[in-house]
């Protein structure tokens, strides 16, 4: 008992010191671009031969944020969606420890090693879940959004505007995160950046397949010649087809996906209705060797089934 308090009291110390320094490092950094912009406007009225000394070089305001979001991605591909910032990653993760280990260790017989395992196992994974949920949003978001921003694209080339400045102007008529992928294609092109080399990064960064259709088909008509509006209408259409079939694809899995709530839900809601009811029945389960190996088994076999139905779905919704 005495070495899981002391587990559960160091690690709430450590997470509290990493909040207060993460929040601290943030307002310097926001304090130092904050510096920045005020020597920018003040130093604009400046004649163009006058030199005027660099500002002191920094971090970028959200490296905090987006270095504690790569420490819990590792293994994700693309991170360009999510949106939680380092201290509510912290946060989260540090609840979902201390709930996880509290309970860990009152179900397990009073097992500290077992419940500190299971407590930094939700520290880990818990953050990681919440993290790829936002990006998995943002790709949905774009993809509903693409198809009416191409036929947007197209209006404008019909008018005489190049393919570049209809870019712009999508980058700034439509919502994020659509508008943030096209503002980056444009940042890229003004820094110099050829066109088709900054699509084609943008569009390997996004990892999105659709937008690696665009990207193919903008760079050839870019580079090549001849009617790019109508290459992307056609593309719109085909892009508008692929969507209907992955919805109808997850309208015919509903049935499944259903039933592996409800059978997955089932012995957890049981087990506590038992242990509401019947204690003493459930007892051998939680203090017995034999019967915690029995629970051990049966969530294994259980969590193993799930992941198994949840990845074949997914591989036809994806599909």
């Amino acid at each position: 008992m005495l070495q899981l308090q002391i587990g559960f009291v160091l690690l709430l110390i450590v997470s509290s010191c990493l909040l207060i320094v993460a929040y601290r490092m943030g307002r310097s950094d926001r304090s130092s671009l904050a510096h920045r912009v005020d020597l920018i406007a003040i130093t604009a009225p400046v004649a163009a031969a006058e030199t005027v000394t660099a500002p002191p070089r920094t971090r970028p305001p959200g490296w905090i944020d987006e270095a504690t979001r790569r420490l819990f991605c590792v293994g994700l591909p693309y991170r360009w969606g999510m949106r939680s910032g380092g201290g509510k990653i912290l946060a989260l993760a540090t609840v979902a420890a201390a709930v996880v280990g509290l309970l860990a260790y009152r179900a397990l017989g009073h097992s500290s090693p077992l419940a500190i395992a299971l407590a930094a196992l939700a520290f880990a994974l818990v953050p990681r879940q919440i993290l790829k949920r936002e990006q998995a949003q943002a790709e949905r978001q774009f993809m509903d959004l693409f198809p009416n921003a191409i036929d947007m694209i197209v209006r404008m080339l019909r008018s005489g505007l190049p393919i570049v400045s209809a870019m712009r102007v999508v980058a700034t008529e439509s919502p994020p995160p659509f508008s943030t992928v096209f503002a980056l294609i444009a940042e890229q092109v003004d820094v110099g950046v050829p066109f088709e080399k900054a699509l084609d990064m943008v569009s390997e960064r996004l990892g999105i397949q659709e937008l690696r259709f665009f990207s193919v088909a903008v760079t050839l008509q870019y580079t090549t010649g001849g009617n790019l509006a109508a290459t992307l209408d056609i593309l719109a259409d085909v892009i508008r087809k692929r969507r209907a079939v992955r919805l109808k694809a997850i309208a015919a899995t509903a049935e499944v996906r259903i039933s592996t709530y409800v059978l997955g839900g089932m012995p957890i809601l049981t087990i506590v209705a038992l242990m509401v009811l019947n204690p003493s029945y459930v007892a051998p389960l939680l203090y017995d060797p034999r019967g915690k190996f029995v629970v051990g088994a049966a969530v294994g076999l259980l969590s193993t089934g799930i992941f198994i139905m949840r990845r074949l779905m997914r591989r036809v919704t994806e599909a």
